[in-house]
């Protein structure tokens, strides 16, 4: 099954131009079974999202991409936004007190929030995001070292914020996903792989002028 795990929408991203009813339909177009909507420390879009999925029977699951001082992350399984958090530990342990789950965003991405070695004394959360659609290749590279060194699952997202980019990369499960309590269980298992379908050139120079724009925004 391929999830799309980091999806942003126009509605509660102001970083991204993604119209929810394009997502799902380009979504589908492109071969995704599902896809997770993690907007900015907000479950708003979420919510929105699974409900125009639901008219048009396509599985939208909710998430939140949230910011914290040492770095971003990926949660999924809480029933409402958490607010301010100053710590990744802090944060850690507010959802696993909630039984969610916590992943390591674009941990070696090269602006101000990135975790970086972070990950490597952080404790309880659950996966590293290894392939992310807005971070240059060598450094989903340091992710997927970071992942095998810590005997951790690695998750694939797009971290699409323009429609184009959805679905080039994404998750494969093992087994069907059609809840969130499911896929909650699922990340926790780590009976997955993290994947791409997408074209990312060998070229230094590519990746600096493509991904520059974004190294100094928050996304």
């Amino acid at each position: 099954m391929k999830i799309d795990m980091h999806v942003h929408t126009i509605i509660s991203s102001p970083c991204s131009n993604i119209d929810i009813h394009d997502m799902i339909d380009y979504a589908q177009w492109v071969g995704l079974d599902a896809l997770c909507v993690t907007d900015h420390d907000t479950l708003y879009g979420a919510r929105l999202a699974q409900e125009i999925g639901r008219e048009k029977n396509f599985t939208v699951f909710k998430g939140m991409e949230v910011n914290t001082y040492q770095g971003d992350f990926l949660v999924f399984g809480l029933k409402e936004d958490i607010g301010e958090v100053v710590s990744a530990q802090e944060l850690i342990g507010l959802v696993e007190a909630q039984n969610g789950v916590a992943i390591a965003a674009h941990p070696f991405r090269q602006f101000e929030r990135a975790l970086g070695d972070n990950i490597y004394t952080l404790k309880g959360y659950h996966a590293i995001e290894t392939k992310n659609g807005n971070t240059p290749r060598g450094l989903n590279y340091l992710a997927e070292k970071a992942a095998v060194k810590l005997n951790l699952p690695g998750v694939g997202g797009s971290d699409a914020h323009l429609l184009q980019e959805i679905g080039m990369y994404y998750t494969e499960f093992e087994d069907s996903v059609t809840s969130e309590e499911e896929l909650v269980k699922a990340l926790k298992e780590g009976s997955y792989l993290a994947k791409s379908q997408g074209f990312q050139s060998d070229s230094p120079s590519w990746e600096k002028s493509y991904f520059e724009p974004f190294l100094h925004t928050k996304l």
